[in-house]
């Protein structure tokens, strides 16, 4: 894991663009939506009745959206899109210390060194229980591990692609954008971010644990099906429990399991 780490310091930037894509995503969602209100806006009220500076934002808007969207637009000219633009959500991630950004960057790569080194740290734990278990029991283990793999992974991707630009965009949306300036902290954006890949990630292991649980006969497939009602309460409740106080995001947690 140590050597997956140094390996990594030399590419921050990549290492960084990483773990904000799931910011970007939801940065151009909430850019489109922009547009959208403002064409509306000025289809309700006239382009020919619109003062001067809200025809230079139109026409700002209309020039460079696409390029915008696609992601070719300069990013050392992000901060046009606020002043020309009128769109307040900052582009840019902020840190409001020295530190902030590359105890981040730290942390970010100590997570992708140990996705790295997975296979050599699985091996390394397999091989040391593996010495104090029965055949049967290896043979349950190899059996059941890729499954668990995968739901990690299948987690941590609908995490990062789907549920935090969800969160962020629903967040966003909820701000009166007139009177607040949308400007996340580096180090906030990257605890909600952990906090919700992380848990999708072992929430997507319930149908295993759920599996194992029957196995050993605490619980009956006829009794699952009896109280399958207070089955889904309790996924609701656990996705209350690990989301942010909104209702969107717990919905996006409870939903897969249910």
């Amino acid at each position: 894991i140590a050597i997956c780490v140094f390996a990594m310091l030399p590419f921050k930037s990549k290492v960084s663009a990483v773990y904000i894509e799931p910011y970007r995503i939801m940065w151009r969602e909430a850019f489109i939506a922009h547009c959208d209100k403002v064409e509306a806006e000025t289809e309700a009220i006239g382009e020919e009745k619109l003062h001067k500076l809200l025809k230079e934002r139109l026409a700002f808007l209309r020039e460079h959206k696409q390029e915008i969207v696609e992601g070719t637009f300069p990013e050392d000219l992000a901060q046009q899109i606020q002043v020309k633009g009128g769109f307040t959500t900052s582009y840019n991630l902020i840190a409001t210390g020295g530190l902030q950004d590359m105890w981040v960057f730290i942390a970010a790569s100590f997570l992708f060194a140990l996705m790295i080194s997975a296979p050599f740290v699985l091996y390394q734990v397999w091989a040391f229980l593996a010495a104090g278990l029965y055949q049967k029991e290896r043979a349950v283990v190899m059996r059941y591990m890729p499954w668990a793999v995968l739901l990690l992974s299948c987690g941590v991707a609908f995490g990062y692609f789907i549920v935090v630009p969800t969160a962020f965009y629903f967040l966003v949306q909820l701000m009166d954008q007139s009177n607040t300036q949308f400007l996340p902290t580096v180090s906030e954006y990257f605890s909600m971010l952990f906090t919700l890949t992380a848990a999708l990630g072992f929430v997507f292991q319930l149908p295993l644990i759920m599996l194992a649980i029957t196995k050993i006969g605490l619980v009956t497939h006829k009794g699952w099906r009896q109280n399958w009602r207070y089955v889904i309460l309790g996924f609701f409740v656990v996705s209350a429990l690990l989301t942010p106080p909104d209702p969107v995001t717990q919905l996006l947690m409870a939903a897969p399991l249910a």
